[in-house]
């Protein structure tokens, strides 16, 4: 996180000089130059930026669908009805910690957890959580334990139930289950 920052006040410093730099000259080709030169050094900030709050997970070592099923402890299609921000100072997590009450729609593997709860770190980049959004259907799961939800653990957002594309998840879980 500390290095989001210090890139942030680089690119802030480097973006103000330069506008006062930019001001004092009005010579087309140096400022068509620096122009390019800021945004290039802004393009590269903003890399490091990103980097900074990246998921430690390489995408491509995504594991398979039956490895994240016999992994957890409870899979559940859900309905979130509630998502508020909730103060977790015993979790170090910068961004924010999301929790979200659900009904559940179908276990299919485990016990629901207490309340109909899940975690997870506020959405944002690179941090490997889910969008909690009221309102949406989603596949959970869960460790049975903190009960985070993020991609890493194969928890995501579906499309309307009835949609292709979720009743091929839904599929691919009844299969996982027998």
């Amino acid at each position: 996180m500390h290095r989001f920052h210090d890139c942030f006040a680089a690119f802030k410093f480097f973006v103000g000089g330069y506008l006062l730099v930019f001001e004092r000259d009005n010579s087309n080709e140096e400022n068509e130059v620096g122009h390019r030169l800021v945004c290039c050094l802004g393009l590269f900030l903003l890399t490091c930026a990103t980097n900074a709050l990246a998921c430690s997970v390489d995408p491509s070592a995504q594991r398979r669908p039956e490895d994240l099923f016999s992994d957890a402890a409870t899979v559940v299609v859900a309905h979130l009805t509630k998502v508020e921000e909730i103060d977790a100072p015993n979790e170090n997590n910068r961004m924010g910690v999301i929790q979200g009450t659900f009904r559940p729609i179908e276990v299919i593997k485990g016990k629901l957890p207490a309340g109909n709860k899940v975690k997870s770190p506020a959405f944002g980049p690179g941090n490997c959580s889910i969008p909690l959004l009221a309102g949406m259907d989603y596949v959970f799961y869960l460790d049975g334990k903190l009960n985070y939800v993020t991609w890493v653990t194969g928890s995501e957002l579906l499309d309307e139930l009835d949609s292709p594309s979720a009743r091929q998840v839904l599929e691919k879980l009844h299969k996982l289950k027998k």
